[in-house]
């Protein structure tokens, strides 16, 4: 009996581990200067333009720190009085879509401060936003642009004030402004076509979209993929190869990528749009 009491014997409880949260993705970008900004004469002016700011400044090995808090966002900075590395310039400034003339003056920046979310939204959008904000406060201190890593983008100061004085906060949130955080890379074939891929879709938990065209039509083409990453952000879309989708007039249907796959692909997925032909 002792062997069978043995083998029916309830088991002992095991203790089965808490399942163990995502790491909260922290946004980052960084700003543009000729000359490191002196932040605390800036302080100041950071805090008429952002009503509620906390600032804590700090000095380590010569660098300047700085923590700011307004809301419920915490971003922390710290400068560096030097050129961007070539390698981030390339992803950045070179990718972007300015004239030659901005790209040049933005090459000759002289120092950056690094900008990065440590705030408790999860939301990209609302740390985005945030940033941004704390980065057009600096447009008066010496701000030449705002390079965006992840989107293969820098938006030019006066564009970035531009934005922020034509279009409230409130409207921003509404309508996230897809042309400053993410961007389209041109990628050119033989033929003459061009595929037309983007960058930054993924931080927004939508695939980067490929799509094939011609050149000139990358309006075209960035209105459309910019559709579809809103329908994915505020419907919930999930879209998977061999789906097909309405936009306007436009049948579309989604393929995986079939040649150039390493250059068009950036982080997480990428699916192929294809506009079908009208019936």
């Amino acid at each position: 009996m002792g062997f069978f009491k043995r083998l029916f014997q309830k088991p002992a409880a095991v203790a089965v581990p808490e399942p163990v949260p995502a790491p909260l993705t922290r946004e980052g970008i960084v700003l543009l200067f000729d000359a490191p900004p002196d932040l605390m004469r800036g302080m100041l002016q950071l805090r008429h333009l952002l009503p509620g700011l906390n600032v804590e400044l700090d000095r380590v090995d010569g660098t300047e720190l700085g923590t700011y808090r307004f809301g419920p966002h915490q971003i922390r900075a710290f400068g560096i009085p030097a050129p961007l590395p070539r390698d981030f310039q390339q992803r950045t400034i070179h990718f972007s879509h300015w004239p030659q003339s901005v790209k040049d003056g933005l090459y000759h920046h002289r120092a950056h401060l690094v900008c990065t979310y440590e705030g408790n939204r999860e939301d990209a959008r609302e740390q985005l936003l945030a940033l941004y904000q704390l980065a057009a406060a600096f447009s008066n201190l010496g701000l030449l642009a705002v390079a965006d890593e992840t989107a293969f983008n820098v938006t030019p100061v006066n564009v970035l004030q531009e934005v922020f004085s034509t279009l409230k906060v409130q409207d921003l949130q509404e309508d996230f402004p897809v042309m400053l955080w993410t961007n389209l890379l041109k990628f050119h074939k033989p033929d003459g076509s061009i595929w037309y891929a983007s960058r930054g879709f993924e931080r927004f938990g939508s695939p980067n979209f490929a799509l094939l065209g011609q050149p000139g039509e990358g309006q075209q083409a960035f209105d459309v993929l910019g559709a579809l990453l809103k329908y994915v952000v505020y419907y919930g879309a999930q879209l998977e190869a061999g789906h097909t989708a309405q936009l306007g007039s436009l049948q579309l249907r989604f393929a995986e990528p079939y040649e150039y796959a390493e250059h068009l692909t950036g982080k997480g997925k990428l699916l192929v749009v294809e506009i079908l032909p009208e019936q």
